[in-house]
């Protein structure tokens, strides 16, 4: 079953507002929302549950971490237990006069062989 965009709409405004007492927020690309997340490649399909534990756990373990990243940093996030993949980036905005670590998922993808230059933060 696809995910709607209503659907991932809302996921990013839960997570948004459990990130948003560190400001910090997270924004799905057009091709991570609309090209990757319900391709067929993506075998078994992506559900919405499995996206908001990853994020869920991604928020538990590695928050704290991306809070010192420098504008144009580069990493995936990775998902051991489901195989899922996202590639980020970091970047900054202003807003009411504080600091925001923007993290903008580039793509997603379910791979068990997933390769990147850039470093991981995992979760299990």
């Amino acid at each position: 079953m696809n995910i709607t965009e209503q659907q991932l709409l809302d996921l990013e405004a839960d997570i948004n507002d459990i990130l948003a007492e560190d400001c910090v927020s997270i924004h799905f690309t057009f091709h991570a929302a609309f090209e990757r997340l319900n391709d067929p490649r993506n075998s078994p399909s992506i559900t919405l549950n499995e996206l908001g534990n990853v994020f869920q756990a991604f928020i538990q373990a590695h928050l704290h971490t991306i809070l010192d990243y420098a504008e144009g940093t580069c990493f995936v996030l990775k998902c051991n237990k489901s195989h899922l993949h996202f590639p980020c980036a970091i970047s900054h905005d202003r807003q009411l006069g504080k600091l925001w670590v923007i993290q903008n998922v580039i793509t997603v993808m379910r791979k068990k062989n997933f390769k990147s230059p850039d470093h991981f933060l995992t979760i299990n």
